[in-house]
């Protein structure tokens, strides 16, 4: 539902255990993603990437959050 053209990286931290990763995603919603008829329009977006390692380096916790409500004004309906 959604066709990515480019990713941004904007801001990272990282530790030992942990990376916490902020970047700007580029591309078109030519799908239904989320719900919303895309229609083939532009769409920009913040991501949000958190990881937590294991003591031997393995990903022990991932987790992503998008900003849903620059995706619901990009992307008016009806």
């Amino acid at each position: 539902d959604l066709s990515g053209e480019s990713v941004q990286p904007l801001r990272r931290l990282y530790g030992p255990d942990f990376l916490v990763d902020e970047s700007l995603w580029r591309g078109k919603a030519p799908g239904v993603p989320f719900g919303l008829d895309g229609q083939g329009r532009p769409l920009e977006l913040r991501l949000l990437h958190i990881v937590e390692f294991a003591s031997n380096g393995d990903i022990q916790r991932e987790n992503v959050w998008l900003d849903f409500a620059a995706i619901v004004r990009q992307l008016p309906q009806g």
